[in-house]
């Protein structure tokens, strides 16, 4: 089932969760169901550093493949924890998943097509979303959003890399390793994606019909604030080229206070009316890009008073 000019081709389906014991059972269930040879894969679940029931329920999941756990002694960060599972991987290619994904049955089916069709070092996969947030949810499964954008197998933008779900050839990390002092959340993907375009371009494509199921996704205002605490703590440690990527105008990169008033209004407005028909998607990217500079100017100025 898995070949690729008559080679088996062997994942490495590395899952990260914290505290995650009401989705992991069903993450596992899934993966257990796979159109795959049991034989060809194995599952690594890194906690990192739950205190509920996540590791229990891995132990006691059966599955028919290979499985091992590891559990980060404290709560480190997707970055740690993501590194943690590369590292554990032993074979040519690392299917990331989240432990609040649900594959397809036929999810390694789709990845082996594009391996044998396409040429590239990273592969990702369609997400679907499930929220309680209805408008948001709308604008997550958005056909001109993200993988939905784009035909399947064609190069993919490195700005679209998610390691939701996502594989990737494990000799990659030889070279690009994660980025160790992004703790806190958000742009983890981004920084290394941006390295891996920069060293293999034109290397990312798009494997369309993997498809994974992300259960019980935060509302829009829940999602915002975490980019706050991106903005804050992780986008300031970006490359600049890849600040200006995401923000898009440079001048946003320079912090002032009335920047920061400007996009504090923009995303209480933005909370405001992102329900609205015809305008909701123009609100919604622009409370990211307000809550993202808002974390940043908040650091940025705090930072520029303690040097004066």
């Amino acid at each position: 089932m898995l070949s690729m000019n008559n080679q088996e081709i062997k994942i490495s389906i590395v899952i990260i969760g914290y505290n995650t014991e009401s989705y992991l059972s069903e993450a596992l269930k899934a993966i257990d169901k796979l159109q795959v040879h049991q034989e060809n894969i194995e599952v690594i679940y890194v906690d990192d550093g739950s205190n509920d029931k996540s590791c229990d329920i891995f132990n006691t999941t059966t599955l028919n493949c290979r499985k091992k756990m590891f559990k980060l002694k404290e709560n480190s960060g997707r970055v740690i924890a993501r590194s943690k599972g590369a590292e554990l991987a032993k074979y040519d290619w690392i299917l990331f998943l989240n432990s609040n994904i649900v594959v397809n049955h036929d999810l390694i089916i789709e990845y082996t097509k594009s391996i044998s069709n396409c040429d590239a070092l990273v592969y990702v996969g369609s997400l679907k979303y499930k929220s309680q947030d209805s408008a948001f949810c709308n604008y997550l499964n958005h056909s001109k959003r993200g993988i939905n954008n784009y035909k399947n197998h064609s190069l993919v933008h490195y700005t679209n890399v998610l390691f939701s779900n996502c594989l990737v050839r494990r000799s990659v990390f030889d070279s690009i390793n994660f980025n160790i002092n992004l703790r806190f959340y958000g742009g983890e993907e981004l920084d290394w994606a941006y390295r891996l375009n920069e060293k293999f371009p034109n290397k990312v494509r798009a494997s369309k019909y993997a498809i994974a199921l992300r259960n019980n996704h935060p509302n829009f205002i829940d999602h915002t604030n975490k980019l706050l605490e991106f903005g804050e703590f992780n986008f300031i440690q970006l490359n600049e080229a890849l600040q200006q990527d995401i923000v898009k105008f440079k001048v946003l990169l320079k912090s002032n206070r009335l920047f920061l008033l400007i996009f504090k209004f923009m995303l209480n407005l933005s909370f405001k009316l992102y329900k609205t028909p015809w305008i909701n998607v123009m609100v919604i990217r622009l409370g990211f890009l307000s809550a993202i500079l808002s974390g940043y100017y908040k650091t940025k100025l705090s930072s520029d008073f303690k040097i004066t």
